[in-house]
């Protein structure tokens, strides 16, 4: 089964999307991640806006496939009119460095923008 990342969102309870108009007080984002491998059960995941690494963590998946996955978005990004290519991408080892033979699980473009 295919591991893929489903939109994003700005809390746990709204519908994922490709496109996010919001405030700058929000720093707290969400995407979903769907699929799953028995033989792995830990992704990491960066997230770049506009090129710029802006996250990077790693998370546990949950047996059935399913998981919601946290990320933060700087200060330093959080202005009016502020426009973004949020890049994410999933990675199928827990270490900092992607270019350590690591997997590219999959990859999602999305639009943040701050109003």
């Amino acid at each position: 089964m295919t591991i893929e990342i489903t939109g994003i969102k700005t809390d746990l309870m709204a519908a994922p999307a490709d496109m996010i108009v919001t405030t700058v007080d929000d720093d707290h984002f969400f995407f979903f991640v769907t699929g799953g491998d028995k033989n792995l059960d830990a992704v990491h995941f960066y997230v770049s806006l506009d090129g710029e690494l802006a996250f990077l963590g790693g998370t546990n998946l949950d047996a059935d496939g399913k998981q919601n996955v946290r990320f933060d978005v700087p200060e330093v990004y959080r202005k009016p009119g502020a426009k973004y290519e949020v890049m994410i991408e999933l990675y199928d080892r827990a270490d900092d460095n992607p270019d350590n033979d690591a997997v590219i699980l999959d990859e999602q473009f999305y639009t943040l923008t701050y109003k």
